[in-house]
Formats: C-alpha cells, structure tokens, sequence
C-alpha cells in the first residue's frame, strides 16, 4: 500500500515533476542581461532554498501553511498563462485552490498522516483547511459559472477534470498527475518554445536535476537513513519541494514579469 500509494507518486513527481523547476537554471542564465546579473540570481536562488529548509526546521507548522498558500498562488498563476479569463483573480483562487486546500481537506485522513510525518501541528492545520475550504469552494463555483456563462466553457472542463482527479485517487496520485501532467508539462513546454538553443535548455535541465538528487540522496544518507522509508520520504519531499518552489516562485512569480512582458499575468 505505501509503495503504491506514498512512494511511487512520490518518486515520479521527483523524476517528472522536479525538472521544470530545473530549468530555472536555463532561465536565469538566458535572460540575464550579463554574467554578473546571472551569478548573483544564481545565488539568490541557492540562498532562499537554504534559507526555506531552515525556516522549515524551526517553524514547519507555519512553513506548512505559507507552502500551501503559494502553492495555490503559483498553480493558480501557471494555470491561466495564456489563457483569457473573465475573472482571472477568481481563476488562480478556484485553480490552485483545488490542490492546495481541496485536495488536503477531502482526504483529510489521509493527508493528516502526511502532515505529521512533517512535524506540524495536526489540529492547527486543519482548522486552517476547513476555515479555507468554504470560501475556495465559494470562489470556486462562482468561477465555474462566470467563465460558462461567457462561454469559457473549455476552463470550466479543465476544473472539473481536476476535481474528479481529486475525489477519485490517493490523494498523492492526484497530485501526481496535475503536478506532472499538467503544471510541469506546461511549464516545460513554454520554456523550452521561447528557448534560444533548446539543446542547451534541456542540458541544463538534466544537469540542475542531476543535482537536486544527489543533493537528495547525500540529504538521506547523513541525516534520514535512520527514519523509516515513508515518514524520511514525505518529509525530504515536501520539504525539498519547498525550497525549490519558494525560489521558484520568487523567479517566476515575481523577478521575470517584472523583466519580460511576456511572463507576466494579467489579474
């Protein structure tokens, strides 16, 4: 049961999933205007990492909660890139919304089991998802009827189909297949049509991915070995994937829209 259901999501998220979030060493390097620009992002980049499993060491029940926040906020924004929404704000809510508070609150049991491996606090973080719950399903429907009513209705499929991942599989298969299947996918592909040289896009990738598991792996030998294999896993994996997503974020989020107009999403 752990295997099919915790580990191999889990490990097809690190091999599929991690690498659009290794081309941002691709991203930075193509973008900055000189090297300088490019060392000092690359720097950044590794101290906001360092600096998030640390905050998460000291504080995990609130690093818990900011990651499903920006979590929402970043699925939400990579969701309507590209795409016209009659209420763009109420997209991202609806869109992002759906893993990071839908999807923990449905299978609440389950994902409370994942939660403590992560040394929150249980009964904080589910009153936070059920105070969240409401008002994204509100924001939600009231998406979903917006967007028919003005004949978006390709939006409104795309939602749906999300929802019935998420009543119909372990919750981290889910998360599996959006995160996989669509967020990293679409990520990918819109990094590797506007690439200069996609050769070189997608050796940085391999090579910035490369790392993030050797970085992993050396992670688990010195420090995780002595856990069990599923509690050592959940932890190395949201915790990693945090690191990563804050800097991430940062990057996508914020740095390159303000930079490049073609990065930017109108809300």
């Amino acid at each position: 049961m752990e295997i099919t259901h915790i580990l191999l999501p889990l490990l097809l998220m690190t091999l599929l999933g991690v690498p659009h979030g290794a081309l941002d060493g691709y991203v930075i390097r193509s973008v900055g205007r000189n090297t300088m620009e490019s060392i000092i992002l690359f720097g950044l980049y590794a101290v906001i990492a360092l600096a998030s499993i640390g905050i998460w060491i000291r504080f995990p029940t609130v690093s818990m909660l900011s990651f499903l926040v920006i979590s929402a906020v970043h699925f939400g924004r990579s969701d309507i890139v590209d795409t016209h929404y009659k209420q763009p704000v109420l997209a991202i809510v609806a869109r992002g919304g759906l893993w990071a508070v839908g999807l923990p609150t449905i299978h609440w049991q389950t994902t409370a089991v994942f939660f403590d491996y992560l040394r929150t606090d249980l009964k904080l973080v589910q009153i936070a998802l059920f105070c969240a719950f409401v008002p994204w399903a509100i924001a939600s429907l009231t998406h979903l009827i917006i967007e028919f009513r003005h004949r978006n209705r390709r939006v409104c499929i795309e939602w749906l189909l999300g929802f019935l991942l998420v009543i119909c599989f372990p919750p981290l298969w889910a998360l599996c297949l959006y995160f996989c299947g669509w967020h990293a996918r679409r990520h990918m592909f819109r990094v590797f049509f506007s690439a200069q040289n996609t050769r070189h896009a997608v050796r940085d990738m391999l090579l910035f991915t490369l790392a993030t598991l050797c970085i992993a792996g050396a992670v688990y030998f010195f420090y995780a070995r002595h856990i069990d294999l599923t509690p050592a896993a959940i932890m190395m994996f949201f915790v990693g994937l945090f690191a990563l997503t804050v800097p991430h974020m940062v990057l996508i989020d914020w740095y390159f829209p303000h930079q490049h107009r073609h990065w930017r999403v109108n809300v």
